[in-house]
């Protein structure tokens, strides 16, 4: 006869891990924060930029998601007007 518990203790110790892994997350998080707060916040961030643009912008489009789905919708109709040379 199979034993009922078995599917119990290994769903236990799934979440068991997933909760340990989610900790492990929220701390690094929180160290980073502290880190970025110690190494000068936006102001930091902004010096390591201009030292550094090819860099900087490197770590910038790591961060930005690869792919964007975007929906716009108009309430009212938009007018363009498109400057003439002729003028």
């Amino acid at each position: 006869m199979a034993n009922p518990n078995i599917g119990q203790h290994a769903a236990a110790g799934g979440k068991a891990k997933a909760a340990k892994r989610h900790a492990l997350t929220v701390d690094f998080l929180t160290d980073l924060r502290k880190a970025y707060q110690e190494l000068g916040g936006i102001e930091g961030l902004v010096t390591f930029g201009k030292k550094n643009p090819v860099e900087f912008y490197k770590i910038m489009a790591k961060t930005l998601p690869k792919d964007m789905n975007v929906s716009v919708s108009m309430l009212e109709p938009m007018v363009v007007v498109l400057a003439n040379d002729a003028d």
